[in-house]
């Protein structure tokens, strides 16, 4: 089975390059803010379980991130980088195995939005630097 294909969804299904720009500002960004936003806030809650759970989803989410760009390692279709990709997704499933293995000794569930946000500034700098989406 061939993951990847040189280019992004929207432009093989025929998209422009200003509908393009339109769901990555309008939609792709802001989406990343809120899941990063959501994060910040569920772990200023106080409910181990409820942290225990979102750390157990991030993890899962971030295994399939690291095999996905793994895949797709040598795809040069795309604008971003998949070595940083996979650099953010392997720093949240750090985190949220440490915080779910003692969130006592490794209270940091709360900045495990920040390489998500640091994601999120990567991919706005690269796309005004590189303009291509």
């Amino acid at each position: 089975m061939k993951v990847c294909n040189g280019e992004g969804y929207f432009k093989r299904n025929g998209y422009s390059l200003k509908q393009r720009q339109e769901l990555f500002y309008g939609l792709c960004i802001p989406l990343r803010i809120f899941i990063a936003m959501c994060i910040v806030y569920l772990f200023q809650v106080s409910n181990e379980d409820l942290h225990k759970a979102m750390c157990s989803i991030l993890i899962m989410v971030c295994m399939y991130t690291i095999f996905h760009s793994i895949s797709c390692l040598r795809d040069y279709g795309h604008w971003w980088h998949r070595n940083f990709e996979m650099m953010v997704a392997l720093c949240i499933l750090i985190m949220s195995s440490m915080f779910l293995h003692d969130p006592i000794q490794y209270p940091i569930g709360q900045y495990i939005a920040i390489p998500i946000f640091l994601d999120i500034l990567y991919g706005l700098v690269l796309s005004v630097i590189k303009k291509v989406y």
